[in-house]
C-alpha cells in the first residue's frame, strides 16, 4: 500500500469523486491509498482503521473456510465503502478485501473523526445504505440458496447494473458459478424468453 501525501490532489479526488456528498461534516482530514493488484486490503488480522471511500479499482471480498476455500461474498467496483462494519461493530471484520486491481481509495480515520461521525446525519446515511446494499446481496444471492437460474434472474433484475451483465468475471463471483454454468443458463434464460 503506498499512501499519497499530496494535498491538492487529495482534496481534487473528493471535490471530483463527490465524496463530501455523504457527509454533513465540512473539511474532514481525508487521505489517499493506492494498493496495487493482489495486495491484501483488509483480513481478520489486519482489520481497518479507516473508513475507505474506493474511487478506482475492483475489490474482492470474500470469506475463508476453516478447510481453506474460498468463499465469494462480493466483488466491489467504485464506488464502494469499506469499513463499515469496523466503525460500526469496532471489532474486526471477519472477512478479506483483495486488490482485484490496482485500487486507489480516499481514506478517513475512524478514531480520529468518531466523534464528528457519531452526529454526522449524512455519514451515519450512507452507512446504513452500505448496510442495506450488503444486506440485499447476501439474500438476494446466497442465503435463499436458490437455483443457478433464479440466481441469474435476482442478479439482473436487482443487482446488476443497468440490468445488464458486463463482465463474466463480476457475475461468475457474486453467483457463485463458474463461466460455463453461467453460460449455459445465460442461453437457456435466452431461449426461453426470460431473458
Amino acid at each position: 500500500m503506498q499512501e499519497i501525501l499530496d494535498e491538492s490532489r487529495i482534496r481534487h479526488w473528493v471535490e471530483s469523486e463527490g465524496i463530501a456528498r455523504y457527509f454533513d461534516t465540512r473539511d474532514l482530514p481525508f487521505r489517499a491509498r493506492l494498493y496495487e493488484k493482489g495486495e491484501l486490503m483488509v483480513s481478520p488480522d489486519n482489520s481497518l482503521t479507516d473508513i475507505l471511500f474506493v474511487i478506482r479499482g475492483v475489490v474482492q471480498i470474500y470469506a475463508l473456510s476453516q478447510d481453506g476455500r474460498l468463499s465469494p461474498v462480493h466483488l466491489a467496483a467504485c464506488p464502494a465503502l469499506l469499513g463499515d462494519v469496523e466503525f460500526c461493530h469496532q471489532t474486526a471484520s471477519p472477512f478479506f478485501a483483495e486488490a482485484k486491481t490496482q485500487v486507489l481509495c480516499l481514506s478517513l480515520s475512524i478514531e480520529e473523526n468518531r466523534e464528528k461521525l457519531d452526529r454526522d446525519v449524512l455519514f451515519l446515511h450512507t452507512l446504513l445504505h452500505s448496510f442495506s446494499e450488503k444486506l440485499n446481496l447476501f439474500s438476494s444471492t446466497d442465503a435463499i440458496r436458490s437455483t443457478l437460474e433464479e440466481r441469474v434472474v435476482t442478479y439482473i433484475t436487482n443487482l446488476a447494473p443497468n440490468h445488464e451483465i458486463n463482465g463474466v468475471e463480476q457475475a461468475t463471483f457474486q453467483l457463485h458459478c463458474d463461466r460455463r454454468q453461467l453460460q449455459r443458463v445465460l442461453k437457456k434464460l435466452c431461449t426461453q424468453g426470460t431473458l
